[in-house]
């Protein structure tokens, strides 16, 4: 995964690329890799100067829930929006 996360980085990076959007399926895997979260906070932050939109999906079951809203610093408002959304 690290390998593939590298060259997926080094192509983001470059000029030339035109604007992409970068797809995080799964998102919630990575939480077990703190290196790969670090260079998805860097380009969350410096999206527009890469020319990228990023779009973070995961699929949590319930009991996840907590955990998953303490690592995104959810509000208890959308902590709640969560609960009832269906698969996709």
């Amino acid at each position: 995964m690290s390998c593939v996360s590298d060259w997926m980085y080094s192509a983001l990076l470059d000029p030339n690329g035109g604007q992409r959007w970068v797809v995080y399926d799964e998102a919630r895997r990575l939480r077990s890799h703190p290196s790969l979260l670090r260079g998805m906070d860097a380009h969350w932050r410096l999206a527009r100067h890469y020319g990228i939109a990023n779009l973070f999906v995961f699929r949590n079951e319930s009991d996840q829930l907590a955990i998953t809203a303490t690592m995104l610093n959810l509000t208890g408002t959308e902590k709640k929006m969560l609960r009832p959304l269906g698969t996709g």
